[in-house]
């Protein structure tokens, strides 16, 4: 039998959620897969910007209590898996930002870089500093909009490591910017970590205590909820270059103004059905002119309206508004509308790993998606009232998934929680519309860098 008590003691994780975990791991009979409905596309689930340009006009607000937040707790490890890629590296090494004449040789430069985080790769070369992304991001946001926060989620082992680093920036101190003027550095809790099992009886132990492993990227739904700005803006750390910041700009503009379109249109119809005038709300331009027209899910069940008590239900929820871009083939999520029950439906970022693939009609439904999630999302942080939701009350804990994972060289299994943009956001009201493709510049692999995109 397991020790929940002594295993809570050694991973400060609350005994429940152990529970749950093991509960999850070894009493579900499969991991929970999405009903879906069909591909989005334009105006079926996918906006463009000049579709409701007309009602956008109006909004002339500058980028007001936004906060920037970036995941950047990744490791560099994968950045050099070449697999195929070692004789492109070979050949192209002089390419590379961080390339030394002295020291030419490819192993030398995987060993000095990949034990470090992803965030302190220098992607780039800005007149004579080599610069990581964490520093452009800095520069970058610090430039664009110099009144909001940057939230960076890190390893709390690597705080040192890269506070050192951006103490010690030249290219910061060249553009005049104390990042501790602008940066928030949060850490994945501890107790949002989940155990390892050997079997159903063993977890996993390392110097005699037992161990926890990092729960996914869902985890940071927790550090997202105590962004300070009414909104946020998410990106990846890897998806920066020089050559895309025009591009971000306009995206992170034309995403600002849709939010802010739509979340105050949505809290003025909240106000008004909390004062019981049901008819007034069905009855404004905003409900009969953009709510049925491109989001009839959140009003409708059957074609038929749906009452106020569920009307109030569907809206009163956290926004998000997710820029896509077209399939070139990418490996990600997709927009796509998924059976939440019977009678409703959703918009969701949905992985392949949430699909039966086995199931044809999945299947083709699945491969006919011609668009992806690039990661470019903006979002709201406060109700009606002016208080901040609580993220968790919106997740699909049933869409976690069961992990296998060779840790101190044994096979384990671990409980991954439901991805941050996937069914971590789940019950919240999303909106997708269409970005420029060229925005999307990720450097998920080291060979990224000999693209164009990347390169002087």
């Amino acid at each position: 039998m397991v020790n929940f008590k002594q295993l809570s003691l050694d991973t400060e994780i609350p005994i429940g959620l152990l529970k749950d975990q093991y509960d999850f791991i070894f009493k579900n009979d499969a991991t929970a897969k999405l009903r879906l409905y069909s591909p989005c596309t334009i105006n079926n689930g996918i906006l463009t910007i000049n579709s409701i340009s007309n009602q956008l006009l109006p909004i002339v607000e500058e980028w007001k209590d936004l906060d920037i937040f970036i995941p950047a707790s990744g490791s560099a490890t994968r950045l050099f898996k070449f697999e195929d890629n070692k004789k492109i590296l070979n050949d192209n090494i002089q390419q590379l930002p961080f390339f030394e004449k002295d020291n030419d040789n490819v192993e030398f430069l995987i060993n000095k870089y990949k034990h470090k985080p992803k965030a302190l790769i220098p992607f780039h070369k800005f007149g004579d500093y080599l610069v990581t992304p964490m520093e452009e991001i800095i520069e970058f946001y610090s430039r664009i909009c110099p009144h909001s926060n940057i939230h960076f989620t890190i390893q709390d082992e690597h705080k040192d490591l890269i506070t050192s680093k951006l103490n010690q920036s030249g290219f910061l101190k060249s553009k005049k910017i104390n990042f501790e003027d602008k940066v928030i550095f949060s850490f994945q809790r501890k107790e949002l970590n989940s155990v390892c099992f050997v079997n159903s009886e063993t977890p996993l132990k390392y110097n005699n205590r037992y161990y926890s492993h990092p729960s996914g990227h869902g985890a940071l739904i927790d550090n997202l909820s105590h962004i300070k700005g009414k909104y946020a803006y998410i990106h990846n750390i890897d998806n920066i270059s020089p050559k895309t910041q025009d591009l971000r700009v306009k995206n992170i503009d034309q995403m600002y103004k849709m939010l802010l379109f739509i979340d105050k249109n949505i809290k003025n119809l909240l106000r008004t059905l909390e004062k019981n005038n049901f008819q007034e709300a069905v009855e404004s331009s905003f409900y009969k002119d953009f709510l049925i027209k491109y989001f009839s899910h959140l009003v409708h069940i059957d074609n038929k309206p749906v009452n106020k008590e569920l009307l109030f239900k569907n809206l009163n929820k956290p926004i998000r508004v997710c820029g896509v871009i077209r399939d070139s083939g990418a490996k990600g999520g997709k927009p796509l509308w998924v059976n939440d029950d019977k009678s409703m439906l959703s918009l969701q970022i949905v992985e392949e790993s949430q699909v039966n693939l086995d199931d044809s009609r999945m299947r083709d439904i699945w491969y006919d998606s011609n668009y992806f999630n690039p990661v470019e999302i903006i979002i709201s942080t406060e109700d009606y009232l002016g208080n901040k939701f609580n993220f968790n009350n919106h997740i699909n804990k049933d869409l976690g998934m069961v992990v296998e994972k060779t840790i101190f060289n044994k096979k384990v299994l671990f409980f991954e929680k439901p991805g941050l943009w996937n069914g971590s956001m789940h019950d919240w009201i999303t909106i997708f519309v269409e970005i420029n493709e060229k925005s999307f510049a990720p450097v998920k692999n080291i060979c990224d860098l000999f693209l164009p995109i990347h390169q002087p």
